[in-house]
């Protein structure tokens, strides 16, 4: 289960960049603001503890959707060289081997095969709602 978690919290904060409006609207909520007019006609309220929580709680919620989402959809793992997943270390040496005698797909295989499963897993990261 911990490696699974920690799988989805990396892929948290690799998606949630690219939706900073989130963020924005989610600050805007934790200051108690509901917009500029509403700030202006009263003063902002007090935001409690639990409101908080709870706007963590969904910020969460939505960036890990997100990131699990963007990392199980076809190449998600494969086409972004962020959370792609290259051959290990002890392998290359082997791989590079089996490339000068030309067997260069099998090896390419190998690492689309990996990453191929990463996307599943990701996709079967998120509890059913």
């Amino acid at each position: 289960m911990f490696p699974v978690v920690s799988f989805v919290i990396v892929l948290l904060f690799l998606a949630v960049p690219s939706h900073g409006g989130f963020w924005d609207s989610a600050s805007g909520l934790l200051k108690g603001v509901g917009g500029r007019q509403q700030a202006e006609e009263q003063p902002a309220k007090a935001v409690s503890d639990h409101d908080k929580e709870g706007a963590f709680r969904q910020a969460l919620e939505i960036g890990i959707s997100r990131a699990v989402e963007m990392a199980s959809a076809p190449g998600g793992f494969l086409n972004n060289p962020k959370i792609r997943i290259p051959l290990p270390e002890k392998v290359r040496p082997a791989a590079n081997m089996l490339k000068r005698v030309g067997m260069g797909s099998q090896v390419e295989a190998l690492e689309t095969s990996m990453n191929r499963a990463a996307e599943k897993a990701a996709g079967e990261a998120m509890p059913a709602s």
